[in-house]
């Protein structure tokens, strides 16, 4: 059971410099590995479950949640799959393992932000004020312009 590497990502940190690269690997795959984009604030968070007396708990749950960005519509559907250990999270830090898990596939989901459409030069004409002429009426229309 070999794992073979599918996506990965690199930051810097902005607090102490520290690089962090983020690997995804797929059982069994032999292809070539793709780069992903982090997106938001929050690109990697790491999580680390407190319970008790730290000293006689050898094993502490954890989560991470891992925010990228998808370039086109379900680019990464095929991380959601049923089974629990197809996809392996290796999370890397000055290229020492810093943690490792495997994605669970009922957390995936994509955000939708809608293109900001760009406006067109021609409705941007700016209109100097002296050359309207105001007229002032009494009635429903209180100001005409031509």
């Amino acid at each position: 059971m070999a794992f073979g590497l599918r996506y990965y990502a690199e930051l810097q940190s902005k607090f102490k410099g520290s690089l962090w690269r983020v690997e995804i690997s797929e059982r069994d795959y032999a292809g070539p590995s793709e780069e992903m984009r982090f997106e938001g604030g929050k690109p990697l968070e790491i999580t680390w479950e407190r319970r008790g007396d730290e000293f006689f708990v050898p094993i502490k749950a954890s989560e991470a949640t891992i925010n990228i960005l998808c370039a086109e519509n379900f680019q990464y559907i095929g991380l959601f799959t049923s089974d629990p250990r197809r996809f392996r999270v290796s999370v890397m830090r000055n290229g020492a393992l810093y943690w490792r898990g495997y994605i669970v596939a009922d957390l995936y989901s994509e955000s939708f932000t809608a293109p900001i459409p760009k406006m067109r030069r021609a409705l941007m004409i700016p209109i100097p004020l002296s050359s309207i002429k105001w007229r002032i009426f009494s009635g429903a229309v209180p100001m005409i312009w031509r």
